[in-house]
C-alpha cells in the first residue's frame, strides 16, 4: 500500500503567505508550514519512510502527483528578490549561524 499525504491550507499569515497542514495517512504530520510536499518528504525520510508517496490536494478527486521520499527531501523551494521562486538543493539550517 502505497503512503498517502494530503496538504490541506490552513491559514495566510506573514511574507511567506499560505500555510498549509500536512496529514499522512490522515494524521497530522506538519501543523504549519509554507513548504508543504518537501517538509513532509524530509519528516517522512527522518520517520525511517522511503518510497513514493502520493500527493493529495485537500478536496480534490484525484491525486496531484506522486512523489519519491528520498529526493524531494533533498530538495526546497527558494525565493529571493529578483529572482524567480525555484527549486534548489536543501541544507539543514546551521544552529550557529542562526543564534
Amino acid at each position: 500500500m502505497r503512503r498517502c499525504i494530503v496538504i490541506e491550507p490552513i491559514a495566510v499569515s506573514g511574507e511567506r503567505g499560505q500555510h498549509y497542514r500536512v496529514l499522512c495517512d490522515g494524521a497530522v504530520l506538519i501543523a504549519s508550514t509554507w513548504n508543504p510536499e518537501y517538509e513532509a518528504a524530509r519528516s517522512l525520510k527522518e520517520a525511517g519512510f522511503s518510497g513514493a508517496v502520493e500527493l493529495w490536494r485537500y478536496g480534490k478527486p484525484h491525486a496531484d502527483a506522486i512523489i519519491h521520499i528520498e529526493k524531494a527531501a533533498d530538495r526546497t523551494v527558494e525565493e529571493s528578490s529578483g529572482r524567480d521562486i525555484r527549486l534548489v538543493s536543501w541544507k539543514a539550517w546551521d544552529k550557529a549561524e542562526v543564534a
